[in-house]
């Protein structure tokens, strides 16, 4: 064998050893699966985080803080990082329960939208017990028995308060019987639809993704030697606004700012598509960047400039507010967001490209190999 084809050959192997963490993503549309059919409404979480928890052994890295967030934290040399995403999805809970065994519903955090409820009617709901969930469907009265005043408006005719979640009781009692008890959560049925090209669609699908990809880059950050010191959060109450904030902020996120010490922060979420302020941005065309909105930002240059050097597609938008987001956009700390693009967010039928998902894991591990070197 030459000298030439055998360090082609030890060439090849370095390479092979380092792809996991720098030359592509590993991610698989069954990570996404895992967490997309684990319930976790807004105040009740606690499903999915019990099982991030799970994935990692070394539970001496993990924590919890009072609103039920988990961290995940290695130590290393380069200053600290933090990557986070929300990881509550928008439910509603068992507001009552009346003498025929029809069940109630409210909402812990507002609709995104006024039309969001007319979404659920005539599809198979799920209230979270201690017993398992319980199936149930969720419908309104006859449109005909309502006063022609309400029949000609669509939007006041389908509103929460007149919505009723039947699980097949004949009275109260069934129901109780059952383990529901006022508050329980209630999501929309779990269902995944799998597209042509790699797209997938599923109630909050892109939330679920952000989770799992975070999950993906805490495993490698946990297997390599050292990418720096980086923390990994899955915030609760993303959705739930934190009152006497401004700009308006989510609880999870302002909490996750008093609990981390890091300078710089990369919030992970999804991106809106729909709109005319969003035509620009497209599922499959790589995830959003989005920077700080007011200065310069050392850390959304460095992302540009590694998506540049790996070849990874982005997208860039202005000025964006979530209220994860705003929770880390005040004050001194260098924060960026990198969203996955979502077609008809926060509905039923939220569409993403998985490629994005994976290019989005490969540039956030891509932009902790690089921090290093800074």
């Amino acid at each position: 064998m030459s000298v030439n084809r055998a360090f082609f050959i030890i060439s090849i192997i370095i390479s092979i050893c380092y792809l996991p963490f720098y030359g592509f993503s590993d991610m698989t549309e069954e990570d996404v699966e895992e967490l997309f059919f684990i319930p976790s409404p807004t105040g009740y979480e606690n499903l999915m985080s019990e099982k991030i928890i799970q994935k990692f052994p070394d539970y001496e890295s993990v924590s919890n803080d009072l609103l039920g967030s988990v961290y995940f934290s290695r130590d290393g040399n380069s200053p600290h990082i933090s990557i986070i995403c929300g990881m509550d999805e928008l439910g509603y809970i068992v507001g009552g329960i009346d003498s025929q065994g029809t069940i109630t519903l409210d909402r812990v955090v507002q609709s995104p939208y006024p039309s969001f409820d007319s979404f659920f009617p005539g599809h198979s709901m799920e209230v979270w017990t201690e017993k398992g969930p319980v199936k149930g469907v969720l419908a309104v009265p006859s449109l005909h028995i309502f006063p022609r005043r309400e029949r000609e408006n669509f939007a006041e005719y389908f509103t929460l308060e007149k919505m009723r979640l039947d699980v097949g009781a004949s009275g109260r009692e069934q129901v109780l019987e059952k383990g529901i008890q006022n508050c329980a959560p209630v999501t929309p049925e779990k269902k995944i639809g799998y597209l042509q090209d790699g797209k997938m669609a599923g109630y909050f699908i892109g939330q679920k993704a952000c989770a799992a990809l975070l999950v993906k880059i805490a495993e490698k950050v946990l297997a390599e030697e050292d990418l720096g010191k980086v923390t990994i959060g899955w915030l609760a109450q993303t959705r739930m606004v934190s009152r006497g904030s401004s700009p308006r902020a989510c609880a999870g996120g302002v909490r996750a700012g008093k609990y981390l010490d890091s300078f710089e922060n990369i919030v992970i979420g999804v991106f809106p598509t729909d709109g005319l302020r969003n035509e620009d941005i497209h599922i499959g065309k790589g995830p959003v960047l989005i920077g700080k909105w007011e200065g310069a930002s050392k850390l959304k240059k460095l992302i540009s400039e590694t998506a540049e050097s790996r070849n990874i597609k982005i997208q860039t938008a202005g000025k964006y507010e979530t209220l994860l987001l705003n929770a880390f956009s005040g004050g001194k700390k260098d924060s960026a967001g990198l969203f996955i693009p979502a077609k008809f967010a926060f509905s039923p039928s939220e569409v993403i490209d998985f490629k994005d998902v994976k290019a989005l894991e490969k540039l956030v591990v891509s932009v902790l190999s690089e921090r290093r070197k800074r």
